[in-house]
């Protein structure tokens, strides 16, 4: 994985299209964003609040999300079920880390967007 591989990590939730693809995975499912919810441990209008309202979900959270749908996270983030083994390394660390470590991690990830990029703000 490169540099800015790593980089994208930090600025795709900031794209929509992750949600487009978290909504149709719902559609798929045939369960509501409500029952989703509330089976990740969440409030009733948690998955609807990400869909709708850019409620940005924690990576713990996110994580249980996919799993409860069956879909791969980097499909809903990428749009790829691409089973790069340094991708998956990558996200299993984030996961294991706690809130100060994810913090730290994602403003030294920032340092390598490309100059300019808006999203990388």
């Amino acid at each position: 994985m490169t540099t800015a591989q790593l980089a994208a990590i930090t600025i795709t939730m900031a794209n929509t299209d992750w949600r487009q693809r978290l909504a149709t995975a719902i559609e798929k499912s045939g369960r509501s964003p409500r029952d989703l919810s509330i089976k990740i441990g969440r409030s009733e209008g948690y998955v609807r609040s990400l869909l709708q309202d850019g409620k940005e979900p924690g990576v713990d959270t996110f994580k249980r999300l996919c799993e409860e749908l069956g879909v791969s996270p980097m499909w809903i983030l990428y749009g790829t079920d691409d089973k790069d083994p340094e991708t998956a390394r990558v996200f299993a660390a984030f996961s294991a880390m706690n809130a100060d470590q994810r913090k730290s991690f994602l403003v030294f990830l920032k340092t390598f967007a490309p100059d300019g990029d808006p999203k990388a703000e």
